[in-house]
């Protein structure tokens, strides 16, 4: 692998360019000296053409690799798609305790932070008044509104707790 200093002026200036837009391809002459072994990402600056051409030539490196059916994430350790929806429990008006699934990351943020309020009303750091003002102003989660009701909320919590049921459950995607 050539130090940076020992490369063509020419194919310096083209490996150092800006990269551009997210899925623009480097020049050819470009990727081929990556795929050559002559770019890599000790010679390259990160953000460059030359750099998106060497983790390319990376990236098609170890996809070769890859057994037949898998992906290159597998292969990596990651799990296959398809796991279980992600599901979370949440308080909605009319409908009271629910468990909500299929929820995109949007969504189980704005579950996950509902359920932090509740727990923070529950505790006592939150007060009534603050979580009915926070909650009360949010944009309804699949065509209903999270409940913001206090006093509401806090029968439902108390409830559950005295039948001894989950107060909140989160089923994530590694269940």
């Amino acid at each position: 692998m050539p130090p940076r200093s020992s490369l063509l002026p020419s194919l310096r200036r083209a490996a150092n360019r800006g990269a551009g837009p997210r899925g623009k391809a480097a020049s050819p002459r470009v990727q081929a000296a990556a795929d050559a072994g002559i770019l890599t990402r000790s010679n390259t600056r990160p953000g460059s053409a030359g750099r998106r051409a060497a983790d390319a030539a990376t990236y098609r490196a170890r996809a070769a690799q890859v057994r037949p059916g898998h992906t290159i994430r597998e292969a990596l350790g990651h799990e296959r798609a398809g796991l279980p929806e992600r599901g979370m429990s949440a308080i909605l008006v009319g409908s009271g305790y629910v468990t909500l699934e299929g929820l995109n990351g949007s969504d189980v943020r704005r579950t996950a932070r509902y359920s932090s309020l509740v727990g923070e009303l529950v505790s006592g750091e939150l007060s009534p008044q603050a979580f009915r003002r926070r909650v009360g102003s949010w944009r309804e989660i699949r065509g209903e509104r999270f409940e913001s009701d206090p006093d509401v909320v806090m029968a439902i919590i108390e409830t559950r707790r005295a039948l001894g049921e989950e107060i909140f459950e989160y089923l994530g995607r590694r269940t």
